[in-house]
Order: C-alpha cells, then sequence, then structure tokens
C-alpha cells in the first residue's frame, strides 16, 4: 500500500515502488528502489522544491500569560482536592503543588465562595474546640460559632442546602464537602432541615495532654497509647524514672526482645504469635542475657497441645512426611520383596507420586481386589488421593459400527462407566479407613504425628487486643465507643494490618473513620 499523497504527488517520491520481497517470497508491503547513479542527496534538494506554501510562526505571548496566571503555586499545607479564594476568584488544587483557577462567574462564583468560608469556618471552630482543653478559648469559640450560624443561614436562605443539586454539583470535587452536607440533617417526611449539633455546642473532644504520671504503670499506658510502643524517653518524662527503674518496675509487663538489643515491647506483643518459635530464639540470646523469665513466660503461653485423638490425619496432608507413606504402602499393599517402593512429595509442585512399584505389584491380588480394581490399581488409587484426583473411570463413546467417536478436534470421545467408578470409590474409602486405623497405631509413629502436628498447627498464640488505654482525640463527644470498637482500633494501631469482619451493625464504620 501506498500513501495518497506520492500517489498524487509521484515526483516526491526518490526512486522507483516496488512490491517488496523476504527471503520466502513477495510480501503485501511496497518498498522504494533507488535510481541508479542519482544520489539521494541531489534528488532531496529537487524535491523540496515542489514544495509551496507559507509558514507563519504565530506567537500566542496573550494567551500563555493568561494561562500562567490561572495557574498559581498552593499554599503551605493547604489540602489538596479542595477549593481555594483567591483574590475574589475560586481556585482547585487537585494532587499536585499547584492550583489552578475554575471558570466560575456571576451566581456560581458567589455560592462556590460562601461554601469555601462555611468550610473553613467549621474547621476552624473544630481546631479550636480540640485547643481548649484550658477553656482559654472559650470566649473565641463563641464568637466562631455565631459566625457559622450566619453564615450558614444567609447562604440556605439564598442559594438552599448543600445537598441540592446545584450546589452539590458545584462542591462535590472538594474533599470537604462533606463537612458541609454534615451541617444538616433533612427529614424524610416533612423534607424540613435542621442544623447540626455543631452549631450550638461544642462536639469534640479537647487534646488533653498527660504531662505527669506518678507510677511507671501509668507512663507505660501512655506510651502505647500515644506512641504505640515502649517509649522509654518519653516514660522518664512522665514519671521521672530512669530507664532503668522503668524496667525494674514494669518486670513481666514488659520484655525485651532477644534478636534486638535495647528493643523492648509489651507482654501482649511479646507473648503471642509463634510461641515454640520465639522459644528457639532464646537459644540464640546475647551472651549474658538472662532469659529465664521470658522462657518461663512463653512456655505458660504455649497453646495447650492437641493429642492424637483430636487429630485427624489425612491422606495427602502436606505435614505428613512421605516415610510414613510408604510404610503404609508396604505394610497394606505387600509389594513384592524385590521392589524399592516410595512414596514422594514434591513441595514446589504440592504433588505426591509413587515411585518404585512393578508391573507385578499392580497386578497383584491385593492391588486388584483387596484395594484396587482391574482398570485402576490400589498404586494408582492411592496416588490419586493423595493428590486430590477425580478417580473417574471413563470408556471411549462408541458408534454403531463399534468404533470409538471422536470430536472436532480428532479427541476420542469418552463417557463415564458408573460401575466401575462405583468400584473404585469403594476401594477409595477402604484405602482411606485403612490409613486412619493404622496411622496412630504404631506408638513411635503417633508421637512424631502428634509433635508435628502441634509444631505446625498449634504454636501461634492470638494477640488479644485492649482499646480501653486508647485516647480518642477529635471525636465527637456525643459518641462513645463500645468495647469491641476500641479493640479493634487497638488492632488497627499495633497490629499492622486489620480487617474488621464484623456482623452488619457492629459499627464498622465508626470504628474505620
Amino acid at each position: 500500500s501506498v500513501n495518497n499523497y506520492f500517489v498524487n504527488h509521484p515526483e516526491m517520491v526518490l526512486g522507483t515502488i516496488a512490491e517488496a520481497n523476504q527471503k520466502y517470497g513477495p510480501t503485501e508491503n511496497t518498498q522504494v528502489i533507488p535510481i541508479p547513479g542519482v544520489e539521494l542527496k541531489q534528488q532531496l534538494s529537487e524535491a523540496v522544491k515542489n514544495i509551496h506554501g507559507t509558514y507563519t510562526l504565530q506567537t500566542k505571548k496573550a494567551e500563555k500569560k493568561k494561562e500562567a496566571e490561572d495557574i498559581i503555586p498552593a499554599p503551605a499545607n493547604s489540602r489538596t482536592y479542595s477549593y481555594y479564594a483567591v483574590s475574589g476568584s475560586v481556585y482547585y488544587r487537585g494532587d499536585d503543588e499547584t492550583m489552578s483557577k475554575v471558570k466560575l462567574s456571576g451566581d456560581g462564583l458567589k455560592r462556590a465562595l460562601a461554601m469555601v468560608e462555611i468550610r473553613d469556618t467549621v474547621r476552624e471552630l473544630l481546631d479550636m474546640q480540640l485547643d481548649n482543653a484550658d477553656h482559654s478559648l472559650d470566649g473565641d469559640i463563641l464568637e466562631k460559632r455565631e459566625k457559622l450560624n450566619q453564615t450558614y443561614d444567609a447562604f440556605t436562605e439564598k442559594y438552599g442546602h448543600f445537598d441540592e443539586k446545584k450546589n452539590s454539583r458545584l462542591f462535590k470535587d472538594d474533599d470537604g464537602y462533606s463537612f458541609l452536607t454534615a451541617l444538616e440533617t433533612r427529614d424524610k417526611d416533612s423534607g424540613e432541615y435542621a442544623k447540626a449539633d455543631i452549631f450550638y455546642h461544642d462536639t469534640v473532644k479537647p487534646n488533653s495532654v498527660v504531662e505527669h504520671v506518678e507510677t511507671a504503670q501509668e507512663a507505660l499506658i501512655l506510651s502505647v497509647a500515644e506512641k504505640a510502643k515502649v517509649d522509654f524517653d518519653y516514660m522518664t518524662e512522665l514519671c521521672g524514672m530512669d530507664k532503668n527503674t522503668l524496667i525494674n518496675e514494669l518486670e513481666g509487663q514488659i520484655y525485651r526482645l532477644p534478636q534486638e538489643e535495647e528493643k523492648y515491647v509489651t507482654a501482649d506483643e511479646y507473648l503471642t504469635g509463634n510461641i515454640r518459635q520465639k522459644l528457639r530464639e532464646l537459644n540464640n540470646a546475647p551472651i549474658g542475657m538472662d532469659v529465664s523469665r521470658h522462657r518461663e513466660a512463653l512456655e505458660a503461653a504455649m497453646p495447650k497441645k492437641v493429642e492424637a485423638k483430636d487429630i485427624s490425619v489425612k491422606l495427602g496432608s502436606h505435614w505428613v512426611s512421605p516415610e510414613f507413606v510408604t510404610q503404609f504402602i508396604n505394610e497394606k499393599f505387600r509389594p513384592g520383596w524385590k521392589s524399592n517402593i516410595e512414596a514422594q512429595y514434591s513441595k514446589a509442585s504440592g504433588k505426591w507420586k509413587i515411585e518404585g512399584a512393578s508391573k507385578s505389584d499392580k497386578g497383584s491380588y491385593t492391588a486388584t481386589h483387596d484395594f484396587g480394581t482391574r482398570r485402576k490399581d490400589a498404586y494408582a488409587i492411592l496416588e490419586g488421593i493423595l493428590n486430590h484426583e477425580d478417580l473417574t473411570v471413563k470408556d471411549p463413546k462408541l458408534d454403531e459400527n463399534g468404533e470409538p467417536m471422536r470430536d472436532s478436534r480428532d479427541n476420542i470421545i469418552k463417557v463415564t462407566n458408573h460401575e466401575e467408578t462405583k468400584a473404585v470409590q469403594s476401594m477409595v474409602r477402604k484405602i482411606e479407613s485403612a490409613w486412619q486405623d493404622w496411622i496412630f497405631k504404631d506408638p513411635d509413629r503417633r508421637t512424631v504425628l502428634v509433635d508435628k502436628y502441634n509444631e505446625v498447627f498449634n504454636s501461634i498464640r492470638h494477640r488479644e487486643y485492649d482499646g480501653s488505654h486508647l485516647n480518642f482525640v477529635g471525636m465527637n463527644s456525643d459518641i462513645t465507643l463500645k468495647e469491641h470498637q476500641k479493640n479493634a482500633v487497638a488492632r488497627a494501631l499495633y497490629g499492622g494490618n486489620t480487617m474488621l469482619a464484623h456482623c452488619v451493625g457492629a459499627g464498622k464504620s465508626v470504628t474505620r473513620s
């Protein structure tokens, strides 16, 4: 194919157009073959003379100046995704360090400026309430609340309420739009609006800073609440005790981590998680570190041992040693004495494989009658059980001539042989029953399996988070969190990852906020 321009202007083609050829023959592409004896430089110079037209450089200084004026640097500490009033205009800050002028005029501009003012007044009022622990701002708060009432009343009288479409369309991109809609509630029946509590009284608790406590225990509580860790410098400021005194006073309530020098954590953090792993870590504690109390506390925190009677060992369980599956095969399937049967498990693929079974082993009476069938011997069935495979027996579907039928891809069509499948399923149940009867019969094997099960599945002690000591600065004073909500907040602060899998109505929204 050739561009229409060159079809209409052959004088601009610097050579001869021809069909392109590749290694295996012609293609649909085209190529330009150079004219023998003519230099490309000379051709290009002549071709350029055929181009006629005028290029005019247009400067857009006025437009560029206007664009520069419409984009200004965002003020320090300004919020992203927010509108701002600047010299009688409205600017919007997105996710970068600049603000762009919003094209508004007339009524729209006045409404936007008024909404910015009310939003900022609400935030200023809330900040003043937070900083009023000593009541020094009582007078200022009254004035700010009066201003909020006046600006809100004036706005709603002239422009309507914040949730009306004309206002929501204008201000919905502002991150503080929810502040505005929260200022009023609408009665579903009457349609009348009522002002929120912030118009009448303080709604958030002031930020009360504790500067002194009497005991090390109180200092620890505050350290965890305010710093989310054991902070000795902060605790010393609170109670006046030095680090060594605090450590002695808080014995049993804090523990030094053996692998991290000078780092201490609370007891509820240290005595949870993988207890057996933490006991092993004590063996590598620094020389001279007394870990006797650590060991005693960890052993007391160890989950109660699960005994064999409460353990279900299924065929195919990844934690069961292949050695035991091999023993089971040798004892139950009775392969030939020359056979070297071995059950193998690949951690990489998660697959089991039974190696070493000879043709005579697979064809034995035990393999085809006691624990298997003629269609699927005991070794194939056991391997299928270990890998959770489908053991349905299928046969080719035959046509009227007794020939296998094939699909559109020439694959033989197969159908389930229900009689043979039922026979195999019966052997599956028989093998699984024999395994359950056999697995714990040997005392040594039982001991190994019980210890392994507890190591793998019963080493974790889950942490119980306590949020009773938390101070929820800035929260609505009319809201009192329940115990499970406080504990959920504590888990979010200290746990590193949290899922609020509470039932409907448990207060997840308040907890999350």
